[in-house]
């Protein structure tokens, strides 16, 4: 936040098991009407206080870190509408053939399975010392210089 938060009306709507002393880690959302506004059009908002962040890193690595195999159950139904669709569209368009191999790979339940790929930017994020609470603006630009729009009249002259 500008200037650490120092003066800032916050606006930290959070339930009272969760309150604690500020944090320089807590993230706001601040608001304004339109983006070339320089004031606020609300105090800043709590977003994602720091207190989350020790449970939001673990929910993350369980994601992350699952050996789990999808099983795919399909009713008979389902599998011969899904064949159906897979032939209809081999007849009438068969330009689509990859198209009619997905629908065949569906149906298909002998298919080798595999476990979940892992989330791979989850391992590409900033190290967990730096979270999303470090980031600080640089200084807003000056404002360009107003160029007074200078108009010159030429008159015909003599000419009909």
């Amino acid at each position: 936040m500008p200037g650490q938060g120092h003066g800032l009306q916050l606006d930290e709507n959070l339930p009272r098991r969760l309150r604690s002393e500020g944090s320089l880690r807590d993230v706001f959302a601040m608001i304004k009407s339109y983006m070339s506004d320089r004031s606020l059009t609300q105090p800043p908002l709590l977003v994602y206080p720091q207190c989350f962040m020790t449970t939001t890193e673990q929910y993350f690595n369980d994601v992350n870190e699952t050996d789990d195999v999808i099983q795919q159950v399909l009713d008979p139904e389902r599998i011969s509408g899904l064949e159906a669709l897979a032939n209809g569209i081999e007849k009438d368009f068969p330009h689509l053939d990859r198209t009619v191999r997905y629908y065949r790979s569906i149906v298909d339940m002998d298919r080798a399975r595999k476990p979940m790929s892992r989330i791979g930017f989850l391992d590409v994020g900033p190290p967990p010392r730096h979270g999303l609470a470090n980031v600080q603006l640089p200084q807003r630009a000056p404002e360009p210089d107003n160029h007074w729009l200078q108009v010159v009249f030429h008159h015909s002259r003599g000419r009909a």
